[in-house]
């Protein structure tokens, strides 16, 4: 199965609640919560891929990332890196504003 993969050109592949527990934080407020609450992992998993797309030109592609029964596939490790770059920079923008919420609360004190 890996060589089959690896020979159709995907460098990377990930199981749906793996992806899914990395990389949601990127639809946060991108897409329906009934999808996160209720979806299937393939749902999720597609609707995370969606909403990324706006902000990782190379999702854009067709074929840069596909999905199958139980994993999500991805042709090249570029295409991975900018969506764990754009993990990282929300991850701090959200991790400041809880900063900034906690030194007013305690400055308040």
């Amino acid at each position: 199965e890996n060589v089959k993969v690896r020979r159709a050109g995907f460098a990377l592949r990930m199981e749906f609640f793996r992806f899914i527990h990395r990389f949601k934080v990127l639809a946060t407020g991108r897409i329906d919560p009934r999808v996160l609450a209720t979806g299937s992992d393939y749902d999720i998993t597609y609707a995370i891929l969606d909403a990324a797309a706006y902000q990782v030109a190379a999702l854009q592609k067709p074929g840069e990332a596909q999905l199958g029964r139980t994993k999500v596939f991805i042709k090249s490790p570029e295409t991975y890196d900018q969506l764990q770059d754009l993990r990282k920079q929300l991850v701090s923008e959200q991790v400041i504003k809880i900063q900034n919420v906690w030194r007013k609360f305690a400055n308040r004190r």
